[in-house]
């Protein structure tokens, strides 16, 4: 969005339409944006509004705007609505050369190979019938290995990254979301059963190893900032959570300050799983998790802490039941040196 804004701006004035997000310090797109203006020394004239009475010295009218295109560029910031974006052409004014509109009109492709479209959002590879990818920012970019089966929906967002290795299949994506600057990789044999949600929020990362899978109803909430990493061949029951941070805010009353979800907190709230993990059904890992390879994880256990490898560990909260045990995906199986990792 920043390359849109400086290729076009030229020497006319920025007008934000959306006044409360803008005013708003702690919101990511606003301070996103002042940062660009104070890097490239740009002028903001002011902000309009389509609500009168949120209009006041700084915040005007949006009938400002009408045929004032030579002299203001408007960037907008609140979610998208169809009339904002007419009002717009209807006032003389041309997508990305006179206005950025920050959360655009949602692009849905569906079937497809190697696809770029206006806001800079590519597809490399190709994508199946029966599942769509949804674009809702800019600079996105979803890599699609050999032989994808998919059905669902995956909405990415501004400068978010989906890598998707081979022969990897998502029974129903309902849905999945790479949020503002996420990661997420999926490795090569992975394999996700009906049903199941994922949401790698701003600035997350998660990573999932080949040959790993998930049974229904898994959901994992990975937080912004926060990081989440399967190693190879494990394997989760039905209703899995994954969850790397708490999701609201948490205050000490006595110290009157956040105590969980500040950026820096954040960073370092992560879930490490290595290779070879069975996780039973119905199962919570919490952030601050570390689970070395070849551990099994009980029916209905809640785990949060550090658990050494070839542990069998079960409970609420989880501990260690026994020590020195493999395990394997057969149903009836043998023995062998390869299952003790």
């Amino acid at each position: 969005m920043k390359d849109v804004l400086i290729k076009n701006i030229g020497n006319r004035k920025i007008v934000f339409w959306g006044c409360s997000i803008y005013q708003d310090d702690k919101n990511q797109i606003s301070h996103f944006w002042k940062e660009v203006i104070k890097k490239e020394k740009l002028e903001v004239a002011f902000c309009v509004d389509s609500d009168y009475g949120k209009c006041g010295e700084n915040v005007k009218f949006h009938y400002e705007l009408k045929n004032q295109k030579e002299k203001y560029y408007v960037i907008v910031l609140c979610r998208y609505y169809e009339e904002i974006y007419k009002l717009l052409e209807e006032y003389g004014y041309t997508e990305h050369k006179d206005f950025i509109y920050v959360k655009h009109q949602p692009v849905i492709i569906k079937s497809t190979y190697d696809y770029i479209d206006k806001y800079n959002n590519r597809i490399e590879g190709r994508l199946p019938q029966g599942g769509e990818i949804m674009f809702s920012g800019y600079n996105a970019r979803v890599i699609i290995g050999r032989n994808f089966k998919f059905h669902g929906k995956i909405e990415v967002r501004n400068n978010s990254c989906l890598i998707i290795g081979d022969n990897v299949v998502v029974e129903d994506a309902s849905p999945w979301l790479v949020s503002n600057n996420g990661y997420c990789t999926i490795g090569s044999g992975c394999k996700f059963k009906k049903t199941g949600l994922i949401n790698v929020l701003d600035e997350a990362k998660l990573i999932i190893g080949d040959d790993s899978t998930f049974e229904s109803d898994y959901h994992f909430s990975i937080q912004p900032y926060t990081t989440c990493e399967f190693g190879k061949d494990c394997m989760a029951s039905n209703e899995l959570s994954v969850r790397t941070n708490d999701g609201h805010t948490i205050f000490d009353n006595i110290l009157k300050d956040n105590v969980n979800s500040k950026v820096e907190i954040s960073k370092n709230r992560k879930i490490i799983i290595k290779d070879h993990v069975w996780i039973g059904r119905r199962c919570a890992i919490l952030y601050n998790t570390y689970i070395d390879t070849n551990c099994i994880v009980g029916l209905g256990s809640v785990v949060k802490g550090t658990f050494e490898s070839n542990s069998m560990l079960a409970g609420v909260p989880a501990k260690v039941i026994k020590n020195n045990v493999s395990w394997s995906r057969e149903k009836i199986g043998n023995y062998v040196e390869d299952n003790r990792l």
